[in-house]
């Protein structure tokens, strides 16, 4: 009634950081060449290692998580003693943002380096980060314009 199933290949002892054979056997696929050439990370062997990866993505969440503090916290609680400087909460913001994005995008660029088996999953969640900050970063440069 049910064809057979395939057999589940066994991966334990598979190097998973390096990229799947593709079509025309070069062992990189399209987005992975994409991604690669948007990041300017060259095709072939790692450059970086996973724990350098996962180090620099420690520091970037830590800038992340630094930025929302102050953006979200300090800044609140801090404006109404500035005074009439009220510039000075979005500006404090805008600096805070592109560092951050600087951070995502080095610390991305750092996992497909070294060809991460997270690669694809870290690149989505850079992605989803930047979208957000970005559009905050936006919507500060507008509110002093």
């Amino acid at each position: 009634m049910f064809p057979a199933a395939e057999p589940v290949p066994d991966l334990s002892g598979a190097d998973l950081s390096r990229p799947r054979q593709s079509a025309d056997g070069s062992g990189f696929g399209r987005a992975d060449r994409a991604v690669a050439t948007l990041l300017k990370v060259p095709l072939g062997r790692p450059t970086a290692t996973g724990a350098q990866a996962q180090s620099l993505f420690r520091t970037s969440i830590a800038v992340s998580a630094i930025r929302c503090l102050i953006s979200y916290l300090a800044v609140p609680i801090a404006l109404p003693f500035l005074g009439t400087l009220s510039n000075v909460g979005p500006v404090v913001e805008i600096i805070l943002s592109v560092v951050a994005l600087f951070f995502d995008v080095k610390a991305l660029r750092r996992f497909w380096l070294a060809w991460h088996a997270w690669r694809w999953g870290m690149t989505f969640v850079y992605a989803v980060v930047m979208v957000l900050v970005g559009v905050l970063l936006v919507s500060n440069i507008a509110s002093i314009a």
